[in-house]
C-alpha cells in the first residue's frame, strides 16, 4: 500500500505538492477544496492521471 501526504493550509486550502506528478502537464500545488473529503478525491484524481492509482487498489492518504 502506497502512502501519500496532503497538507492542510487552512480555510479549505490543501497542498498537493508532495504527491508525485511526473506525467502531468500542469502540476497541482494548492487547491481550495473546502472539505477534507473533496481534498481526498482530488488526490485520488491526481494519482489516477499519473498512473499511480489502479482500480480497486488501496492507498493511504494522510492530511497533515
Amino acid at each position: 500500500m502506497n502512502k501519500y501526504t496532503i497538507k492542510d493550509l487552512g480555510n479549505g486550502w490543501y497542498d498537493f505538492s508532495k504527491i508525485p506528478q511526473e506525467k502531468s502537464y500542469i502540476k497541482i500545488g494548492a487547491v481550495n477544496c473546502k472539505t477534507w473529503k473533496k481534498a481526498f478525491r482530488q488526490a485520488e484524481h491526481i494519482l489516477e492521471v499519473n498512473g499511480l492509482l489502479r482500480p480497486n487498489e488501496k492507498i493511504n492518504i494522510e492530511i497533515e
